[in-house]
Parts: C-alpha cells; sequence; structure tokens
C-alpha cells in the first residue's frame, strides 16, 4: 500500500503544478481525495499504535497519527513539521497562489533560539563578546539550509514559525523583518500567562535581529534592538484543550495564502484532521 501510495503522489506532482497562468485563491473546505481517504481507511483498519509509520521526514508512531484523528488529541512535533514541510513544498509548487517572500520554519526552531540566547547571555557580559558565535544547527535556518526547502533570510520579509509554550501549548508566530515585530496567532489565549509569555519569546526577540546583524544584513549600522512582540487579539479560538496545533498549522498555512485567518473555525477541524491525516499518509498535499 506504501509503493502505491508513494506513486500516486508522483503521478500528482506533474507539470500542471507550475502553470504560471494560475491565479486562484487556496480553498479552504477542499475536500481530501477519495482515494487518500480510502488509503486512511484502510490503514486504520491495521494500525497499532505501536506501529511505524513512514512518513516524508521520519517514522512516526501510528499513536501520533491516530491522535491526529482523535477530536481530543495532542499533535506532536513530528506531525507539525510534516505538514509544515508539505505546505512549503507546495507553495514551490504552486507560486502564483502562495507567497513568496517568507519562509516557514519548523518547531525546533524555537528551541535553537532558546538555547542560543542563553548562550548570548553568559558571553553578553564578556569582554570577548565581539568574538561569540551562533551554533551551526541556527545557522543553517539562516541561510536556509534547514528546514528541508527553506528560504534564505535574505529573499525574506516574513518567518512563520510553530512555538510550543510550557511544554504542550502550540501557538505561530509571523515575524516581520522590516518592521521589526513578532505578530503571535493563538487559539486559547488565556492558556499562557502574561509573565510566562513574555520569558517565553524574549530569546526570539533578542537573537533574530542579532542573526539579522551578523548574517542577513552584514551591516554594523543595523540596530539589534530587541523585536517588539504583539499578540493578535481577533483570532479564531477553539473549543476543546487540544485543537491547538492543528489551529497553528492552519494558521500559517492561511497566512502564507494570504487569507485571513478568521476562516479558521473550530467546527471545520474535525474535517482538517483527517484531511491533514490522509494527505500525510499519502506524502502529497492538494492545492
Amino acid at each position: 500500500m506504501l509503493v502505491a501510495r508513494r506513486a500516486r503522489a508522483r503521478a500528482r506532482a506533474g507539470p500542471s503544478f507550475y502553470e504560471p497562468s494560475r491565479r486562484a485563491i487556496l480553498p479552504p473546505l477542499t475536500k481530501v481525495d477519495p482515494s487518500k481517504v480510502d488509503d486512511l481507511n484502510k490503514w486504520m483498519e491495521a494500525a497499532s499504535t505501536s506501529d511505524l509509520v513512514p512518513l516524508h521526514h521520519c517514522d512516526v508512531e501510528a499513536k501520533s497519527l491516530l491522535d491526529l484523528l482523535n477530536k481530543d488529541g495532542w499533535l506532536t512535533g513530528e506531525i507539525v513539521n510534516e505538514a509544515l514541510y508539505h505546505i512549503r513544498d507546495r507553495a514551490l509548487k504552486f507560486p502564483n497562489l502562495f507567497q513568496q517572500d517568507c519562509c516557514i520554519l519548523d518547531c525546533y526552531f524555537c528551541q535553537f533560539v532558546q538555547s542560543a540566547h542563553g548562550e548570548w547571555q553568559i558571553h553578553a557580559q564578556s569582554p570577548r563578546k565581539e568574538e561569540f558565535k551562533f551554533i551551526k544547527s541556527l545557522l543553517k535556518y539562516v541561510d536556509g539550509s534547514i528546514p528541508e526547502l527553506g528560504k534564505c533570510w535574505k529573499d525574506c520579509r516574513y518567518l512563520y514559525a510553530p512555538c510550543c509554550a510550557i511544554g504542550s501549548h502550540w501557538f505561530a508566530v509571523k515575524i516581520d523583518l522590516e518592521d521589526r515585530t513578532i505578530f503571535i496567532f493563538d487559539s486559547l489565549k488565556s492558556h499562557v500567562r502574561k509573565a510566562e509569555l513574555e520569558a517565553f519569546m524574549k530569546p526570539l526577540q533578542v537573537v533574530i535581529p542579532i542573526l539579522m546583524k551578523l548574517h542577513v544584513k552584514c551591516d554594523d549600522s543595523y540596530s539589534t534592538e530587541k523585536f517588539k512582540f504583539v499578540k493578535m487579539k481577533e483570532v479564531p479560538q477553539q473549543h476543546n484543550g487540544s485543537d491547538c496545533g492543528i489551529f497553528t498549522i492552519k494558521y500559517i498555512e492561511f497566512l502564507q495564502a494570504n487569507m485571513d485567518v478568521c476562516a479558521i473555525q473550530p467546527e471545520y477541524i474535525p474535517m482538517w484532521r483527517k484531511k491533514l491525516a490522509a494527505e500525510l499518509l499519502a506524502w502529497h498535499f492538494e492545492p
């Protein structure tokens, strides 16, 4: 069945994906290909939670995919990263549908930034602070080497990233590199307390302008003053304690497509969960 899924994915990735005349809006309620649903249903009939499921980046436990299908299931970082990879891939195939002056990062980016901020704080007090160097893994985000299908920040105005705060709550950030502002899109705004959010956001506020100065602008006059952050007030909210992951994915998907995030409504989430599971299993996203 896996071979058949991959063959269908290759067949779908034909020349029609590159039609330069296409000027459409991403349909937010596009139904999933019935053949993908069939494959998903067959997989579910035979799946055991201990099974390993081969996705594009890695093998994941079947439980992660089953949790995605569960209305009360929490999304793991592996599932979030798989979804964002396919969103990046689809944007390359449909350049007229999706914003191109941006880069979608993965959930590891914020972890690298948190670590780099701790190291920077130590070296900032040192007389040799000018010799400080960020770890290579973080710099690979800047030059577009990671994540897969990343983009060099020199070609971007916006960065989109998933963040996981206090261990289990996902939200999305839109980082405007020109306006030096980080916009937070949170589907459960009351979950993270103000002090916790400020502490979580500080590394992003501090590290990104330093990266911009040293590795993007390469300009001594570029200010390393902290980026500000703004928590968006009018964003759709989840109705349970477990939909934050799928909301985060949809926020990033809609923002990249220049669509109004207010179209992301809780009643659509069950459909989007099933659609995402079927498309991850098929290694292919619909346009």
